[in-house]
């Protein structure tokens, strides 16, 4: 009885675990790039099934037979958002233009085979600077020590800055590489904050200091991290803070 019993034990088992082999899935994405003259490059996947990481190991593609693969598995289903980068959020795939893509996206419940093809990347295209005279970098490397990491610090100063002793509010923005310049924006789109405030001052609106924080790589991770904030108040022009996040 006791062998009888272990013997149903052991197809149940085998018949559970085969089950489980069995339910995985795999979405293989082949990815075809722009020739290069020196291609050293890693090619990367960074979408919503790694936090939008731009350069994870784990999700680099994989040379196979003179292609570039990564497999991802999953077992009922899988639901992709997802952009090409190679490495970095500066060196993102584009369209031919520069300008930037729309997120690719893939959902599949089976087995699934797609290929893909990367037009342009960001820091290919010439591109050009279109920020306002009143935007300055105040700094290159920003250290930011509770992330153990460094940033570049944009500035935008109202247009009386220079020749006015009164205090300014001061705004404190995320996401500096996309606010003033198109440029050093990530997408090839720039989200003309100084170009907005200029147009509110010249019609009788209030003057702010913008601070421009620029976001690194593990862009979610400094987001929920905490940041170090640059202390302007030393120069004694500074009225109230605001903190703005995207």
């Amino acid at each position: 009885m006791q062998k009888i019993c272990f013997l149903l034990f052991v197809i149940s088992f085998l018949s559970f675990t085969s089950n489980e082999i069995y339910s995985q899935h795999r979405l293989s994405i082949h990815l075809t790039v722009p020739v290069m003259q020196s291609d050293t490059n890693h090619y990367y996947l960074a979408g919503n099934i790694n936090n939008w990481n731009p350069g994870e190991p784990a999700y680099r593609f994989i040379s196979n037979q003179g292609q570039m693969i990564i497999e991802l598995p999953f077992k009922d289903s899988i639901e992709l958002q997802y952009k090409i980068t190679r490495g970095n959020w500066s060196v993102v795939e584009v369209d031919q233009d520069g300008n930037q893509i729309s997120n690719r996206s893939i959902k599949t419940k089976k087995d699934t085979v797609i290929y893909i093809t990367v037009s342009n990347w960001a820091d290919k295209i010439s591109k050009k600077h279109t920020a306002s005279p009143n935007v300055h970098i105040l700094s290159d490397s920003f250290p930011m020590n509770s992330l153990a990491s460094k940033t570049k610090i944009w500035i935008y100063l109202p247009p009386s800055y220079q020749h006015s002793k009164k205090s300014y509010p001061v705004i404190y923005m995320q996401d500096g590489q996309n606010l003033f310049d198109k440029a050093t924006t990530a997408f090839g789109t720039e989200w003309q904050v100084d170009e907005t405030m200029d147009s509110l001052v010249s019609k009788g609106g209030q003057e702010y200091i913008i601070v421009g924080i620029g976001s690194g790589n593990e862009r979610l991770h400094e987001y929920r991290g905490q940041r170090q904030i640059p202390p302007f108040a030393a120069t004694g022009k500074t009225d109230t803070h605001s903190i703005m996040g995207y």
